[in-house]
């Protein structure tokens, strides 16, 4: 069925512009997969090297394994897979003492729902920003990372948290080293957002040498959620392997440090929880997946990280202050908004580009025999995931064909040539050419059609 958002007559050419809602599922039917990042042998311990200290999903020796929350995330339907970094790279040089990093940037990274930042120590960025750029890119385009960090993640107090680093700058976050046994609650006023789905039949969970994420700006885009704040001090992240085997700075935690912190970026989601021994086998070190609420937290936590990507259109509705629907006018500016949506406008003013200056126009490119419709628009960048945009061309209102078409995040396919410019402010500018000229064609029409695929 069309439903026509919006039409309007621009020089010599019309432009229309419909919306197509279609009851398709979104996603795959196949189990969630998740994947967990291993520091590689010989990089465990951090006063005493002890390989067993990496909380891997298969080992049960020792007490710092994280088998039973393999089992748990199993239980939910998840499968689990686990990577293991390469082995130390030096046993004499403190700042050599890391393992050596798997090839995010290789990896078809988007195979995996979830990426559990686990114990890896690899430095990341050293080399270039490759793996760091494929990580942002999965997360962009609907993944979903996990980042922990602890001390006996790595040899130097700073080996874990120096790991993580470079990825939470793209969202954001900071990563302090461990310090601090406590549990938080609701009850204490831990909670800043305690009807966060995360927190659902969550009243405390708790950790033994935490390392908890601060707060630093949320980047342009991006949305960020401070859930759950951190107590008594912490460690930043400021140390040298030549003082105190990479210690840093001792101070207070402030309203900046989580417990618990998440990000929506384009489509995708990013947490950062506060420490590994929240989801330890039974007998754990310190506490355990069945302490307080870890369980619930634990099941609930993956379940919102597991959700990105798969309805996007309702994240971008929660915020409107007006009607929500699809095709709803939340703003009053006449503009759907689905089509504000696709288009990255903000559905809450309908005012400058966020009204109708902010529509796509056309104009003749070229002379003579070359001319012919060049059709301009800005689209909200990164792509939305749950839409398929289709510019349309004709010589009347009634016969169209697809001449370019974009398919979520993928690239433009169809016979017109497309041109992508910046993004500013959230959105990529768009200009697709006819394919055929004025010279063959005495009235030429264009439209953008804009399609919802709903999620199951």
């Amino acid at each position: 069925m069309l439903l026509p958002c919006f039409r309007g007559v621009f020089a010599a050419a019309a432009v229309s512009i419909v919306c197509l809602t279609a009851l398709f599922p979104h996603g795959s039917l196949a189990s969630p997969k998740v994947l967990i990042i291993r520091g590689g042998p010989g990089t465990g311990g951090v006063n005493s090297p002890n390989d067993n200290q990496l909380s891997d999903i298969f080992n049960t020796t020792g007490n710092s394994d994280w088998v039973d929350f393999r089992l748990l995330l199993e239980s939910q339907g998840y499968t689990v897979e686990q990577m293991i970094e390469g082995g130390v790279i030096s046993t004499t040089d403190c700042t050599l003492e890391h393992g050596t990093p798997l090839d995010l940037a290789g990896m078809d990274l988007g195979q995996y729902d979830i990426i559990v930042f686990g114990s890896n120590n690899a430095r990341y960025d050293q080399g270039g920003a490759a793996h760091i750029d494929a990580v942002e890119d999965y997360v962009l385009h609907g993944g979903a990372a996990l980042f922990i960090s602890d001390a006996n993640w790595g040899r130097s107090w700073d080996d874990a948290p120096s790991s993580e680093q470079p990825f939470l700058d793209r969202f954001g976050l900071i990563m302090n080293q461990d310090r601090g046994t406590y549990a938080v609650s609701l009850a204490q006023g831990d909670f800043v957002a305690p009807a966060h789905p995360i927190l659902a039949g969550v009243s405390a969970f708790d950790g033994e040498g935490v390392s908890p994420i601060r707060f630093s700006h949320t980047p342009p885009g991006m949305k960020t959620s401070r859930l759950v704040t951190a107590r008594g001090g912490t460690r930043d992240n400021d140390g040298s392997c030549g003082t105190s085997n990479g210690q840093g700075t001792n101070r207070a935690t402030d309203a900046s440090d989580c417990a618990l912190v998440v990000v929506e970026a384009g489509l995708g989601r990013v947490a950062g929880h506060f420490d590994r021994n929240t989801f330890f086998s039974t007998g754990g070190a310190g506490t355990e997946l069945g302490n307080f609420d870890n369980t619930p937290l634990a099941i609930n936590l993956f379940s919102w990280l597991c959700d990105a990507g798969s309805d996007s259109y309702a994240s971008y509705a929660a915020a409107l202050t007006g009607p929500d629907g699809f095709l709803d006018d939340g703003d009053g500016d006449a503009l759907q908004n689905g089509m504000e949506y696709a288009l990255g406008i903000d559905g809450n003013d309908g005012t400058g580009e966020n009204g109708a200056a902010g529509l796509p126009t056309v104009t003749i490119a070229g002379s003579g025999g070359a001319a012919r419709l060049q059709f301009d628009f800005a689209m909200a960048a990164p792509p939305r995931g749950d839409l398929t945009l289709r510019v349309e061309a004709g010589g009347d209102l009634g016969s169209w064909t697809v001449i370019a078409e974009k398919i979520g995040p993928a690239g433009w396919t169809g016979p017109a040539a497309v041109a992508e410019g910046a993004v500013t402010d959230g959105r990529r500018a768009i200009s697709v050419e006819d394919i055929v000229t004025t010279l063959t064609a005495s009235r030429r029409f264009a439209r953008l059609v804009v399609e919802w695929t709903i999620a199951d």
